[in-house]
């Protein structure tokens, strides 16, 4: 019976008369603006984050580049090697076209200096007690909205005391998104060709000794 009054004089309280209905308006609707602000911050607050999150990733982005940039100018700086080779390559105008690339290419690579040269281990062979061979490539960056003309890689002859320590430290660096800086002295450059895509792309291989070789980082974890 207790129970059935209270139920009662709820009811009443709520919607007994027309003071009753306004108690009832008065009650609700707070709360039903109440639950609308909350979700509508609650969505604006995950839009927020999510820009917050591209931000951070956009940061740390362009940390690593500025890393890598100022270790290549470190080994340029130490071996006196070419750093901004590739503005030279495009300098004497318009390498539009595969064959002025490459001669424009070959011409700064063989110029009595060492390059320093950032790009992705693909492959490594020969015996660990002797003279190594490493394959570096460079994958073509995706902010960068020029397409190129032509690819370039090296494959360098790395002493056995020079790439085996530096392996055991770095063993990501065969990663798809391991990244190495390394300074090289180019002999001779030659023309190659790859499938890239739907199209074929030239690729110029500058083949060399390996001076030094550093550790960029992982692409993947300092570019988010």
């Amino acid at each position: 019976m207790d129970q059935r009054r209270k139920m009662s004089s709820l009811k009443d309280y709520f919607f007994g008369d027309g003071k009753a209905l306004r108690r009832t308006a008065m009650f609700f609707i707070p709360l039903i603006v109440l639950a609308y602000i909350a979700h509508y911050y609650g969505l604006f607050g995950k839009d927020e984050q999510e820009v917050a999150r591209k931000k951070v990733e956009q940061i740390r982005a362009e940390t690593f580049r500025r890393n890598i940039k100022a270790n290549v100018s470190k080994m340029a700086v130490k071996y006196g090697a070419v750093e901004d080779w590739e503005k030279d390559v495009a300098q004497d105008g318009e390498a539009k076209d595969s064959e002025a690339f490459g001669r424009r290419l070959e011409k700064v690579w063989i110029a009595g200096k060492p390059i320093v040269f950032v790009g992705h281990v693909d492959s490594i062979q020969g015996d660990g007690d002797t003279d190594r061979t490493v394959y570096i490539d460079k994958p073509i960056d995706p902010l960068n909205k020029k397409v190129p003309v032509a690819g370039v890689a090296l494959s360098l002859k790395c002493p056995a005391g020079t790439i085996n320590p530096f392996l055991e430290k770095h063993p990501t660096v065969v990663s798809p998104y391991g990244r190495v800086a390394v300074v090289a002295e180019i002999a001779r450059v030659e023309k190659k060709e790859k499938k890239s895509g739907k199209d074929d792309m030239d690729i110029y291989v500058g083949h060399g000794r390996c001076v030094d070789i550093i550790d960029t980082g992982s692409l993947k974890a300092n570019a988010g």
